[in-house]
This record gives C-alpha cells, structure tokens and sequence, in this order.
C-alpha cells in the first residue's frame, strides 16, 4: 500500500504538510495521499499522535489532547478502489485503528512495541 485515502470527517478543511507538498483536505471529501505524508501529517499507524496533534495546531499542550485526538477521530483513513464501499473508498478506520463504527483497538504492549523497535533497527 503505497497510498491511503483520507477523508476529513471535522467541520474545518484539514492543511497538513510533507517534503515540501502542501496538503488539503476539504470537509467530507477523500483524498489520495502517500502513506509517508499520512504518517507524518496524521501520526497514521503510529501509536503516539502528539507530534502530529501539535504540528496540526490541534494541541499546544497535554491538557488538550484528549480534545484533540476526538477531532483526530473524525479523519478517516481508506484503501482506494476496495469493492466494498460504494464510494471506491474501502472500509475507513478512524485514526485510532478502529473500523467505522467498531471499537478502537488495543494499543501494543509494551513488549510488542520494544520488539517491534528492535524489529526497526536491524
């Protein structure tokens, strides 16, 4: 999956930013993104969201990030060209991993999150 499509669920267009490129996100329209930039501009699969919260402007310190991972939890994220959707989107996950509608999932362990790091290294 080199791409992911992004679909801004807030009530404001989203700007983010990466290598340079900027990035808009109107209201309740998908955008096709790289991966990469989703990680960067979204914290998109990465277990800790504040350095993107904060490049967002969604939190300027730790007393606003639970605010600010509610309105994280309105971008939805997707695979393009998924036959399940009517809309050519696949099934969205909420930028905490849970499926439209599910519960969010578990974060890792600690000890999934220290292999994983170790996995990275070699």
């Amino acid at each position: 999956m080199d791409t992911v499509v992004v679909t801004n669920g807030t009530d404001k267009q989203i700007k983010g930013r990466y290598a340079g490129k900027d990035y808009f996100f109107p209201v309740n329209e998908a955008v096709n993104l790289p991966v990469i930039a989703a990680q960067h501009i979204f914290g998109f699969k990465n277990p800790d969201k504040t350095n993107a919260l904060t490049r967002l402007g969604w939190m300027k310190n730790s007393e606003e990030y639970d605010t600010a991972m509610e309105r994280l939890g309105l971008v939805k994220f997707g695979v393009e060209g998924d036959t399940k959707t009517s809309s050519n989107v696949g099934p969205l996950v909420n930028a905490g991993g849970a499926a439209e509608g599910g519960a969010p999932l578990a974060p890792p362990s600690k000890a999934t999150r220290l292999k994983q790091g170790a996995e990275q290294i070699i």
